[in-house]
């Protein structure tokens, strides 16, 4: 079924729902300008709780939006898991009790769903995740360091990707949002994935980073 999963161990391309992918690359680059310089079980040995994204961010939305700029130059620098935490949270974090997250979903279907292939974080394993918004956790679908498959099976052309420490792909689950709204809801997945990957660029930007897609 459209709203199933495969997490056979192969490649990595059959890891992830094939209906949508968009990969976005995030790295602690500073800007010269401006700085100077529904879910499935798992065991909970493969779960990991993120730390609770701060409300406490001065950054002004504006200058967020006046910087961003698509980057593809990287420090050698690790994400913390703070940062990775807000970074997941900006893009399909839940936002109330009531399930609404971050980016807005055409009638609240929230098809899409982000996987991180973790290369270097602070803290956290080398491995390819999916992030879980209700409990804002993570659950490792494979072990090691896999930017190098994730180029070969994907951006074979952008080798500089493998320098990112973390690399973020957006998937969607078609079935949520066309059981309700039939195949003319499709173009939405396309609108939902462009709202989600502003609000990663932007929440970057806030944290001092840089990134592009």
């Amino acid at each position: 079924s459209q709203d199933s999963y495969s997490h056979s161990r192969g490649r990595l391309g059959a890891m992830i729902p094939k209906a949508l992918v968009f990969s976005i690359f995030i790295s602690l680059f500073f800007f010269s300008l401006t700085f100077p310089a529904s879910c499935e079980e798992s065991s909970s040995s493969s779960t990991v709780t993120l730390p609770a994204p701060s409300m406490k961010n001065s950054f002004p939305l504006e200058r967020a939006l006046a910087e961003r700029r698509s980057l593809r130059q990287f420090r050698n620098s690790a994400v913390s898991k703070d940062e990775l935490s807000m970074l997941l949270w900006a893009c399909q974090g839940q936002s109330d009790d009531k399930g609404h997250r971050t980016a807005p979903s055409a009638v609240a279907s929230y098809p899409l769903e982000l996987y991180v292939v973790a290369g270097n974080v602070k803290d956290l394993a080398p491995g390819v995740y999916r992030y879980i918004s209700k409990g804002h956790q993570l659950i490792k679908i494979m072990d090691g360091d896999r930017r190098e498959d994730f180029i070969d099976s994907a951006v074979s052309r952008q080798k500089w990707v493998k320098s990112a420490p973390v690399i973020f792909v957006i998937t969607c689950v078609a079935g949520r949002l066309t059981g309700k709204t039939g195949d003319k809801g499709l173009p939405f997945v396309y609108v939902e994935t462009g709202l989600a990957a502003q609000n990663l660029f932007l929440e970057a930007v806030s944290l001092s980073m840089g990134g592009t897609y």
